[in-house]
């Protein structure tokens, strides 16, 4: 069994997170960082839960205090933290706000120390935006004003339905291409192929683009292109429906999705960008 284990160099030394100098004194800490680190965070846009993101700020803050052994690195630990959140998107009213609130509990004779010890209720909550947030807030003053002050209420945020499980989930259980959709056109030749989208059937589109190849018009399109440029043949009868929609945005953000991820023919853009992707 190897073990690995750093010396101090010029009194310094650094172990996990922390930081540790050497003085005359006795020892200064304060919080250790890699060079790699990218000083960025949760971004405050994301589609979490804004008690969360509070709770982050809170937490950063509380980790700087215990580990700098001093005002004078806690202060400056405070402002590399301050850095990070606005890198982040934090706006900085939240940032100081808890970080008065943390200073405040630091204040032991300001607690109020209750004798009853009190129960709480769990309930778990699909996350969907802000407007969740506010449904938090709205059951909690309606608990606390209805429930006796025993008893508490806490929420969670339950996992919903994510846009990976609802792209990889196929709406469809049959070839059929008498409806609108999405659908994907191989080449007989190579690997890539077609993703396209259509408000009418898909036999009706998939019928369109084998009359472009066929004819000399000047109109491009990636599917004639990679025919004539390449002197491909496209494999149009082993089209295969992808997605089935009668809705426009479905079927966009669809056909975006497996463009970006996918060999498509050169030319073969999205109709519809997604900044996700």
């Amino acid at each position: 069994m190897k073990f690995k284990f750093e010396k101090e160099i010029n009194n310094i030394l650094s172990f996990l997170d922390v930081y540790i100098r050497r003085t005359d004194k006795g020892f200064e800490t304060s919080i250790f960082r890699q060079k790699c680190n990218p000083l960025v965070t949760l971004r405050f846009d994301l589609c979490i839960s804004s008690k969360y993101k509070k709770q982050l700020i809170f937490t950063l803050i509380y980790r700087a205090f215990h580990i700098c052994s001093n005002h004078v690195l806690f202060q400056r630990e405070i402002n590399i933290i301050t850095s990070i959140l606005k890198n982040s998107g934090y706006p900085s009213n939240m940032i100081r706000y808890q970080l008065f609130k943390f200073l405040k509990t630091l204040n032991v004779n300001n607690k109020i120390v209750s004798d009853v010890p009190r129960k709480y209720i769990y309930f778990g909550i699909q996350y969907n935006g802000f407007e969740t947030d506010i449904l938090y807030n709205e059951i909690t003053k309606s608990f606390y004003k209805n429930i006796p002050g025993c008893l508490g209420v806490r929420f969670f945020s339950k996992k919903g339905i994510i846009l990976r499980d609802r792209l990889n989930k196929p709406k469809f259980s049959s070839n059929n291409k008498d409806r609108p959709g999405v659908y994907k056109i191989p080449c007989a030749n190579c690997k890539n192929f077609y993703i396209g989208q259509t408000g009418r059937t898909i036999s009706t589109r998939i019928h369109e683009h084998s009359r472009s190849v066929k004819s000399n018009s000047s109109i491009s399109s990636a599917v004639k292109d990679h025919s004539h440029v390449l002197k491909h043949t496209i494999d149009f009868n082993n089209t295969e429906p992808i997605f089935y929609s009668n809705s426009l945005m479905e079927r966009l953000i669809i056909e975006a999705y497996y463009i970006k991820r996918s060999n498509v023919f050169v030319g073969n853009k999205c109709s519809y960008d997604l900044l996700v992707f």
